[in-house]
């Protein structure tokens, strides 16, 4: 469960900075796995606009199609002002700014769970590689080999 656990944070991660990289405002990654049940972690995202809703959405999925991960649905795209994409394990959530505020999935999910802005990620992702190479177990060196006795 733990590294399943892991791989969905990566992949929200991993979202995240696509978002960023289209310039989403307010994304955030939020745990969500006690709460909600169907999803490990949600990311959150603000456009400026319905069509700029459609367009992020647009490019997180062309941008995981490139690596082979292919969206499971996909509702809201005729209006445009809160578009949800399902991976799986990680749900993307694409809403213009009155219906981010109206909705406040960060109120309503998110108490007392962890979440991460882009700014975190990096670090966040450090202190994954760290704990991880903790875990993994020092193999004792082997015994060298005995020397041959050489003829002169």
């Amino acid at each position: 469960m733990e590294n399943t656990l892991l791989e969905s944070r990566e992949f929200a991660f991993d979202i995240a900075e696509i978002l960023a990289e289209k310039k989403a405002k307010d994304i955030l990654v939020m745990g969500t796995v006690k709460q909600v049940g169907v999803a490990d972690y949600f990311v959150l995202a603000t456009a400026g606009s319905a069509v700029q809703a459609k367009t992020l959405a647009d490019f997180v999925e062309q941008k995981l199609q490139e690596k082979q991960k292919r969206v499971m649905g996909r509702d809201g795209n005729r209006e445009g002002r809160w578009i949800v994409l399902d991976y799986g394990r990680v749900f993307v959530h694409v809403f213009t700014e009155e219906l981010r505020t109206f909705y406040n999935l960060e109120k309503l999910w998110g108490e007392g769970r962890y979440m991460f802005k882009p700014a975190d990620i990096a670090k966040e992702r450090e202190s994954d590689k760290k704990k991880a190479n903790k875990k993994v177990t020092k193999a004792k060196p082997a015994k060298p080999a005995p020397k041959k006795a050489v003829k002169k």
